[in-house]
């Protein structure tokens, strides 16, 4: 059997470790591939591969190039979303019977169309989940595009009936639980969840023996990733706190005395080699994204500590809960509670008895969160799904 996955909404690099892991997931359970995306988004899913798995057969995917709209910002998205909107449709349209179509994002606008199409013309279609799901919970003025994005996916999945072969794959079982209140009973057995996938690098060494405890965190840093509690948390400890990574939505660095921005008071662009040294030598990683938040989306600076194999300091959040689903370093609950244990952390340092505890733990999560295992379940749930699919397995 085959399997056509399709992408209207990526460009370059935008979601191309998670595109790249869901095809070689793909390639384990189907003959061959076929991937409909930008020609910008196949050569870096192709870089990701080469990178990272090399053994991957790409002889066995065909590629086909399909527009995607380049511009940002509202007006680009409602454009970007109607264009993938009618190549989604048209995709579905020419699908043979009997082979899987895989939309690897979901497209607010053009939902309601595919549920329609999908009765009318009955094919096996999964609809994989990201950050759009937390448009459910949020309440936007109409006249924004954000506004009506919320509403079609709060109508699609609350009043209307889904077709019996659309099912909605989502990133983390805490994400399929938290929807809930947002799905009507009839459509719940058509939403499904699998792991968040990811590669991991080999584990970096333990850093060098130093004096002090250093504490920081990685990647992009906005307000909505806590950078204020970030801020206000380095006003609080004894020991500096590095950001590893560029800021937005913020122009105070030279105020934050006790904070090291890596990308400097200019914000300018980190080398990967840089990026890396300076996340590899944090002993802590910290995160202070919103309690309230990350209900219906996964975080990928998570999996980043995964991947660098270093404990983490978090306020305490469904999704972190979910993947944390070992001891790999501290929950709490706010920011006071994490200063404090900073400073306790900080006063004791070297000696952590739970330290080599956590890294053991985060060495078994990587495991858990591999694309290998990922993969073996995310074929598990296509058999359970599509009871007929079975036979697609090679």
């Amino acid at each position: 059997m085959h399997v056509r996955l399709v992408d209207t909404v990526a460009r370059d690099s935008f979601h191309e470790m998670f595109n790249a892991a869901l095809l070689s997931m793909c390639l384990t359970a189907f003959e061959r591939v076929e991937y409909v995306c930008h020609p910008s988004q196949q050569a870096c899913i192709r870089r990701v591969l080469e990178r990272h798995a090399p053994a991957t057969d790409l002889k066995r995917v065909r590629f086909r190039p399909t527009a995607v709209v380049r511009r940002e910002g509202p007006v680009g998205w409602v454009c970007r979303y109607a264009l993938g909107a009618l190549v989604n449709l048209w995709q579905l349209l020419t699908l043979p019977r009997g082979e899987q179509l895989i939309y690897t994002t979901n497209n607010p606008l053009g939902l309601w169309a595919l549920n329609l199409l999908c009765r009318l013309r009955p094919r096996r279609v999964v609809v994989v989940c990201h950050g759009e799901l937390e448009l459910l919970a949020q309440c936007h003025p109409w006249w924004r595009a954000s506004g009506w994005f919320g509403a079609l996916l709060r109508r699609t999945f609350a009043r209307t009936t889904l077709a019996p072969g659309l099912k909605c794959c989502v990133l983390g079982r805490s994400i399929l639980r938290n929807l809930t209140p947002y799905v009507a009973p009839k459509n719940r057995a058509a939403f499904f969840s699998i792991d968040h996938p990811y590669f991991f690098s080999e584990a970096p060494a333990a850093p060098a023996p130093h004096a002090q405890l250093r504490v920081g965190t990685v990647g992009q840093l906005t307000p909505a990733k806590g950078l204020h509690r970030i801020v206000e948390l380095a006003r609080e400890i004894p020991v500096p706190l590095v950001v590893v990574g560029r800021t937005y939505g913020f122009d105070g660095h030279a105020a934050c005395r006790n904070v090291r921005f890596v990308a400097g008071a200019d914000n300018g662009f980190i080398p990967r080699e840089r990026y890396d040294s300076e996340a590899a030598a944090l002993d802590y990683l910290v995160f202070a994204y919103d309690p309230d938040g990350y209900r219906l989306t996964a975080s990928g600076a998570l999996f980043d500590a995964l991947n660098l194999c270093r404990p983490v300091i978090t306020l305490r959040n469904d999704y972190f809960d979910d993947v944390l689903r070992l001891r790999a370093g501290y929950v709490v609950d706010t920011v006071n509670d994490m200063a404090a244990l900073v400073r306790r952390l900080a006063a004791a340092w070297p000696e952590n008895p739970d330290y080599s505890l956590f890294c053991e733990n985060l060495l078994r999560l990587r495991a858990e969160f591999a694309v290998e295992t990922v993969a073996s379940r995310f074929r598990e749930a296509l058999r359970t799904l599509y009871p007929e699919s079975k036979k697609a397995e090679r």
